[in-house]
């Protein structure tokens, strides 16, 4: 197997000061890694699967194995108990710095969904979760060209969160090219 960069690029340009970049890094299999097993990979292959994704912020999804993981420490650790260990890890929007999601990978993803997350306890939800509750709309994927110019890169950009949506935490669900399932971190909305 040969070995793969995950991140070749600067990421997308920012379009205002509020832009919080989200970077989704897919981890392929190389030498050191080997083929991952259905249950999962072993303590061996996180360590050196962390060594691509070395540089990653901790809001930055790793999909590795089929499934989403967060960097802290130069470790990979599981999504969603990684929340509840490294709080850093969660996606934080302010709305009064009118901040905006911008999610990017050098793969094909869409977001199918914006949900309450179950993984949190919750300011009352309505009874029926109606999309007119989520924290904006879903934004579509894009197809954009990096900062630097070298790379097609997909990007979500967000808008700023809705004010009903301050102190709530949502997740949000993606379907992405090599994930054997959709991937669905969490972000929550803050002043």
């Amino acid at each position: 197997m040969a070995e793969t960069a995950t991140q070749t690029s600067a990421g997308p340009e920012s379009r205002t000061t509020g832009d919080v970049p989200v970077h989704i890094i897919f981890v392929e299999p190389t030498e050191a890694i080997g083929t991952v097993s259905s249950k999962g990979p072993s303590d061996q292959q996180l360590d050196e699967a962390a060594k691509q994704c070395a540089t990653a912020r901790p809001t930055d999804i790793v999909v590795f194995g089929g499934k989403p993981w967060h960097c802290v420490g130069k470790k990979l650790h599981e999504h969603p108990h990684v929340h509840d260990t490294h709080p850093e890890t969660i996606l934080t929007l302010s709305y009064d710095q009118k901040q905006k999601a911008v999610w990017w990978s050098e793969r094909r993803f869409r977001i199918t969904d914006i949900k309450p997350s179950p993984h949190f306890e919750q300011c009352p939800t309505p009874p029926r979760f109606e999309p007119a509750y989520r924290p904006f709309p879903v934004p579509p994927t894009e197809v954009e060209q990096s900062a630097d110019d070298t790379t097609k890169l997909y990007v979500a950009r967000s808008e700023t969160p809705l004010g009903r949506a301050i102190g709530r935490y949502y997740k949000m669900e993606f379907t992405i090219e090599g994930a054997e399932k959709g991937i669905d971190p969490d972000m929550y909305c803050g002043f």
